[in-house]
């Protein structure tokens, strides 16, 4: 080590607080490099488990190939394991709750698919033999069999086949679990059964739903174990490979595989080779590591920023020590040099400590979320941290380049300092009578310490310059998060606004008839607290000039040949629920009962945009008076004259107006929607007239909304009534869940994004502190002269108060402004998928105001409080060497 870098470390170990301090800020630094490269290595093993957990673990897969061509696979050099599927047959069940799964399914899979496809064993174990068999788990609450370990059972195994409508012949070719049960118009079974052998197995094991058993699928999957060489050579199969060495590569090679095997189209398991790094769509990965460059990107940027400031100020406070190297015969490479050892120090330090607190954070951070994610992404992964060796030597050579960087310019600046100018400290303090320069109104507001404190930033402008840098930059991080979030907050209300139920429920039968039995049964279920089955049936409209507000002109852009063109939804409730709304309104309910005179409660409020304030306002859709008419209608396409046709239906009558909705609706905005409440009979006569005037079909959509104070538990009530049927009966959109969804999702947000900024914030605080502690250090000569000249202890704190009160003021000029712009673009880029209105998050701007203040503050009278302290006689005499 040469004396120069002796020198230097000397000088670490005499200012060990400033050491400290840029330490703690690189530490912060790297740790946020190693929480951004760990959270992608993590992120990327989480994506490859649950791609392994959904489909398995395969590369490639090649459908329909013969099981005599599988020897071709397995010798080729880059396969190293191959999984044989084999569709061993259908068996019609005895019995089923559900009229469209009538089958089981046995497929076999040789050891290798036990190992590499998603099979979850429950109960026993997997099947050894080709007479053995594991049953799924919901196969008893389905059917109604109940079967256990050890039980055998007998199966008569074939194939299905549709029959041709037209000729009621066999169709050529077997169907597969990928085609739904087969009928006809009329709900009339349109498949055959061919059995082809009889075969006996002893179940070993339970496991769970297999991944490829689909709603739709007409048969329960079974699996057993069968050795390849059982298979007929010419049976068609599926195998599935998993690959040795992945590149890009490996699509040429293995469509040249599928050429050999008789195979025109080899499927890559997209999501897995994603995962790998791996994928034909190369766009993917671009975007990914696009994202991930441009967070690395503002970390550099904040920390370079912030860092910088801790080696400029070693650099002035260090300007005489260099000046005396100088005059010794230093060269400027020694002088350069010296600043960057002193950056090799703190990286030699910062980084190892900085990687293990990226590592530890975000090993807290990730068990913090885990639940929520888990639910947020429907998983069962858990997110697990992953160091990977790429993220680890990532992570040193960005925090190497971010220190260099921050090194750069003050060694730089260290060089050319010269003998005489370190001696005379004519660098840092510019004695230019213009710049500084106050006004008289300054002394007389502030008085002669404010008039100080301000000629004293001016004069200190270099330092002055780096605090205020740092402390503008941590206002518009601060308030750039905090807008993101807020603005995010107003997206979710939007998400779930006009929302008057927790679950809405829809049911998968085929007619009206059907559905609204099945949705009537919900009535009865315990946790159900209030309930609302809505009937609803869609027309069309033309309004005439004088019915048609002014915003659904504009909206619509001009009229049509028939009037303005509306949609029209017609909506049924029951008959004591439109018996309240009615009453509610103040429309006799009389009215609404007579299907020989229709007549309908009009919803007529939405909201519009105002195209120059922006601003959403309440608006009618319709001017109309009580008793005005409607002439419903619906458009088709005529095929013979290749034009649009309208087919006028009934009419229907105003028998009251309403501004809020029934429970189940909601508000319309920017929409040319009418909705009109009526009756059920009114809505049955209106459907069948309309069906016999225009010819054209029209059916009615039920759905019921729920309330309850236990939503989740009433979804489960819901769930396990269709389980207990064995029919896909209900499609259930739980609104609650998803505003608890959405919220995960904002508190998983909200963790990295504030985790981020008080990552930042620290730095810059850590810096802030450095910077004014060190000048005010760096000014004990200063304050020893003022004393000796009569400055009071109360004229310094006045002074300190003053600059402290000048940095914040300043700070904020910049900040808040610059913070505003930013808000203004966040916004924009939000308001393309959310409209809202725009807003200034007020809170965080008064505590990111108090917060700047109280910073300073506690810098100044900390550093103040250490030199106001000390004897004037050595205090004249110091040299800051």
């Amino acid at each position: 080590m040469n004396i120069v870098n002796k020198l230097t470390l000397r000088q670490l170990k005499m200012n060990r607080r400033r050491t400290l301090v840029t330490i703690i800020g690189a530490i912060i630094s790297v740790a946020m490099v190693t929480a951004v490269t760990v959270s992608v290595s993590s992120a990327m093993d989480l994506m490859k488990r649950v791609a392994i957990s959904s489909d398995g673990n395969w590369h490639m897969r090649y459908h329909d190939m013969k099981a005599k061509d599988i020897a071709i696979l397995q010798d080729d050099e880059n396969v190293d394991k191959v999984v044989v599927s084999y569709p061993v047959g259908y068996s019609i069940l005895e019995a089923t709750k559900n009229s469209d799964k009538p089958y089981l399914f046995v497929k076999g899979y040789n050891q290798e698919g036990f190992e590499l496809m998603p099979v979850n064993l429950i109960e026993g174990r997997l099947p050894k033999a080709s007479n053995e068999i594991v049953i799924p788990e919901h196969l008893e609450s389905s059917t109604g069999l109940s079967y256990k370990v050890g039980d055998k059972i007998k199966l008569d195994l074939g194939q299905r086949y549709a029959i041709n409508e037209e000729t009621g012949e066999k169709e050529e070719g077997a169907l597969n679990q990928g085609y739904s049960f087969v009928r006809n118009a009329e709900g009339e079974s349109m498949e055959t059964f061919a059995a082809q052998q009889t075969q006996e197995y002893t179940i070993v094991g339970v496991t769970k739903k297999s991944k490829e058993e689909y709603s739709w699928s007409p048969a329960y999957e079974l699996m057993t174990y069968i050795s390849p060489d059982e298979i007929p050579s010419e049976a068609t199969v599926t195998v599935s490979v998993l690959l040795k060495n992945l590149n890009v590569g490996i699509y040429e090679h293995n469509a040249a595989l599928g050429i050999k095997v008789g195979i025109e189209v080899v499927e890559p398991n997209s999501e897995l080779l994603a995962c790998y790094g791996v994928n034909s769509d190369s766009s993917l990965i671009f975007a990914l590591f696009g994202v991930v460059g441009i967070v690395l990107i503002i970390i550099m940027a904040g920390s370079i920023s912030l860092i910088y400031n801790a080696f400029a100020i070693s650099v002035a406070e260090r300007s005489q020590y260099l000046g005396m190297l100088a005059s010794v015969g230093a060269t400027k490479k020694q002088k350069r040099d010296s600043v960057f050892f002193e950056g090799a120090v703190i990286g030699g330090i910062s980084i190892p400590l900085g990687l293990l607190a990226g590592f530890l954070g975000m090993s807290i951070t990730f068990g913090a979320i885990n639940g929520m994610f888990k639910n947020i992404m429907s998983i069962e992964e858990n997110l697990h941290l992953v160091v990977s060796p790429i993220a680890v030597i990532s992570t040193v050579l960005i925090s190497i380049l971010t220190i260099f960087i921050s090194t750069y310019i003050p060694a730089r600046r260290a060089s050319k300092i010269s003998a005489i100018e370190a001696i005379r400290q004519t660098t840092d303090i510019k004695m230019n009578k213009k710049k500084i320069k106050t006004s008289k109104f300054t002394r007389r507001l502030f008085g002669f310490e404010g008039e100080l404190a301000l000629k004293n930033l001016k004069r200190n402008g270099r330092r002055y310059r780096a605090t205020l840098f740092s402390l503008i930059i941590s206002i518009i991080l601060f308030l750039t998060t905090a807008t993101f979030s807020a603005y995010m907050n107003r997206s979710l209300e939007m998400v779930v606004q006009n929302t008057n139920y927790d679950i809405r429920v829809s049911a998968n039968y085929r007619n009206d008839v059907e559905r609204k039995v099945e949705l009537e049964k919900l009535k009865s279920l315990d946790k159900v607290e209030k309930y609302s089955l809505l009937e609803t049936a869609y027309f069309e409209a033309d309004l005439p000039d004088e019915m048609t507000p002014s915003h659904i002109k504009e909206f619509l852009g001009g009229i049509e040949e028939r009037g303005y063109f509306y949609n029209v939804n017609l909506i049924a409730l029951e008959n004591e629920a439109l018996k309240a709304y009615a009453q509610s309104v103040g429309t006799d309910i009389n009215l609404l009962n007579n299907p020989q005179t229709p007549a309908a409660i009009v919803l007529n409020r939405a909201k519009f945009k105002d195209k120059e304030t922006q601003n959403y306002r309440d608006e009618e859709v319709i001017r109309a008076s009580i008793n005005d008419k409607l002439t419903l209608s619906r458009r088709e396409w005529d095929e013979a004259s290749n034009e649009e046709k309208i087919l006028d239906g009934e009419e229907i009558a105003f028998a009251g107006f309403a501004k809020e909705p029934p429970m189940g609706m909601g508000i319309q905005e920017n929409d040319n929607t009418l909705n009109l409440i009526v009756s059920e009979d009114v809505l049955n006569t209106l459907m069948k007239n309309s069906n016999e005037h225009m010819g054209y079909e029209i059916s009615s959509y039920p759905t019921m909304y729920l309330t309850s104070k236990d939503p989740f538990g009433l979804q489960k009530d819901i769930q396990a009534l269709q389980e207990n049927s064995g029919n896909p009966i209900y499609s259930i959109y739980n609104i609650y869940e998803e505003k608890q969804t959405s919220e995960q999702i904002q508190t998983v947000i909200k963790v990295f994004i504030y985790g981020f900024i008080v990552l930042i914030t620290l730095v810059s605080v850590a810096n802030i502190f450095n910077t004014i502690s060190t000048s005010i250090a760096l000014r004990k000569r200063e304050f020893s002269m003022l004393r000796s000249v009569g400055m009071t202890p109360k004229g310094f704190n006045k002074m300190i108060n003053f600059e402290s009160i000048f940095y914040g003021l300043k700070a904020l000029l910049y900040g808040l402004p610059i913070s505003f712009m930013i808000m203004v673009v966040i916004y924009k880029q939000l308001s393309n998928s959310f409209d809202f209105d725009f807003f200034v998050p007020v809170g965080s701007i008064i505590t990111v105001i108090i917060s700047v203040f109280v910073i300073i503050g506690a810098s100044m009278f900390y550093s103040g409080a250490k030199v106001k302290g000390q004897n004037i006689i050595e205090g004249l005499k110091d040299t800051n060497l």
